[in-house]
């Protein structure tokens, strides 16, 4: 117990008063990832120039970590999403209905609207793509075409290789996850941005040893965090190379029986905050339990892990605006939920 109350020191907030979706989330500017891994590494080098001139004033090495509550949206009927996505540059949410498979827009402060026609139904996830929302419907990825206001289709794989289950891009490369019956693979294709691409042919592949969720790294970078145990998170490149991997319960010091961790425990998308800390959030299925976990990748080791009773889950990071985006599966709620999230 005296090592979890040292691993403690990171924080979460409660929300604000006022945080019900009149609140408008800040402009889109410059402060990318990219640009954050720059001021991050300009600061570590000044810091390193400061210790060495014998400065006594040094940058703590791992900050404490605050999330706030920033608005709420709520779908028709209060119905939980079973994906949710926004793209930087809009302000817009999407979210897949439950019911008829749908996918929602939600607006800040207005109300949901359909996207697509009456046709496009069964989507089982949604993607926040480089510039363009991708939409998956079993073997399909989907893109939106917003002046035709109707879903295209941006390829299918072979369905002997099973059905998509994750999906990530950064405008040159997509990575896609599938699973056929208990064989996972990732694949990466390489389609030149927007461009209309067939997905009978991966640029390379490679076998998982399990059910795995993507979010976007960095140009040419994928995280992949896996569903089950050991909940490890790696990195991949576009031959589908394993750059890194860090598993946070086979670190010493770190005891998942003393955490509280189960069989009914699984992790979301493992989420960069910048270019050296990565953000998982696992999640009990059985309980509001969650565990924060925020890696190190540089050092390749958990600075931060935190279990709290509270019914959120994040999905997407937004590292520009400093967001995470959500949902809050309370009975009688089920809202998307947007945190800024800052280092102190």
């Amino acid at each position: 117990m005296l090592l979890l109350t040292a691993l403690l020191p990171f924080v979460v907030l409660a929300s604000q008063p006022g945080a019900s979706g009149k609140q408008r989330l800040p402009k889109p500017g410059a402060d990318t990832l990219d640009r954050s891994c720059a001021l991050v590494n300009a600061a570590r080098d000044a810091s390193t120039a400061r210790s060495t001139a014998g400065n006594a004033v040094s940058a703590r090495a791992h900050p404490e970590f605050v999330l706030q509550e920033q608005e709420r949206r709520a779908l028709p009927d209060r119905v939980i999403p079973i994906a949710v996505a926004m793209l930087e540059e809009e302000g817009d949410v999407w979210a897949i209905d439950p019911k008829l498979r749908r996918i929602y827009a939600i607006p800040p402060g207005g109300p949901p609207r359909w996207m697509g026609t009456d046709a496009d139904t069964g989507f089982t996830s949604i993607v926040a793509g480089h510039q363009r929302l991708l939409g998956v419907r079993a073997a399909t990825l989907l893109s939106y075409d917003r002046q035709a206001g109707v879903f295209k289709t941006v390829g299918e794989i072979d369905t002997l290789a099973g059905m998509i289950t994750s999906a990530a891009e950064d405008g040159r490369h997509l990575w896609l996850v599938t699973r056929k019956d208990t064989v996972v693979e990732l694949l990466v294709f390489t389609h030149g941005g927007q461009t209309r691409t067939g997905l009978s042919r991966a640029t390379a592949r490679i076998r998982l040893p399990g059910g795995a969720r993507l979010h976007a790294l960095t140009p040419g970078r994928v995280l992949l965090a896996r569903i089950d145990a050991p909940y490890s998170v790696s990195i991949f490149d576009t031959a589908a190379r394993e750059l890194t991997r860090f598993s946070p319960f086979e670190q010493p010091g770190i005891d998942s029986t003393a955490l509280g961790i189960r069989a009914s425990v699984i992790s979301l998308a493992a989420l960069p905050l910048d270019c050296r800390r990565v953000l998982q959030v696992l999640i009990d299925l059985r309980a509001d339990t969650r565990w924060f976990l925020v890696h190190d990748i540089e050092h390749g080791r958990v600075a931060r892990v935190r279990r709290i009773t509270r019914p959120v889950g994040f999905t997407q990071a937004i590292p520009g605006l400093r967001v995470l985006l959500g949902f809050d599966d309370s009975v009688g709620r089920g809202e998307v939920v947007l945190y800024r999230w800052r280092w102190q």
